[in-house]
């Protein structure tokens, strides 16, 4: 992967961690880290994931992901976005409100 750009690098990318908050003086019930995940290609289709895998959507509101066949367009409109950068700008604003964690709804 020597000749690969930093570029090219980034698009063979599935999932980004973002870890927002120091571990230190965080309660352990609290989450600390969220992941952004590629669900679907062709369209990208990029979701935000918590550490216990609930989804945030575009209301920053957690829910927890149904099974795929359950999976409707409504739940695609609310929880899922076209780009990596978009999503992990949402999630960065969402875990801006909470400096010292928060807990699932």
């Amino acid at each position: 992967m020597d000749d690969l750009t930093d570029t090219e690098m980034l698009r063979l990318a599935s999932a980004f961690d973002l870890i927002p908050f120091s571990p230190r003086g965080v309660p352990p019930d609290r989450l600390r880290e969220l992941r952004v995940e590629r669900r679907r290609i062709d369209p990208d289709a990029w979701a935000i994931l918590s550490e216990g895998n609930a989804v945030l959507n575009r209301d920053g509101k957690w829910e927890y992901e149904p099974t795929p066949s359950s999976r409707d367009e409504a739940f695609f409109a609310r929880c899922r976005w076209p780009s990596a950068r978009e999503a992990i700008a949402f999630a960065r604003t969402h875990l801006s409100r909470y400096p010292t964690g928060y807990k699932l709804d």
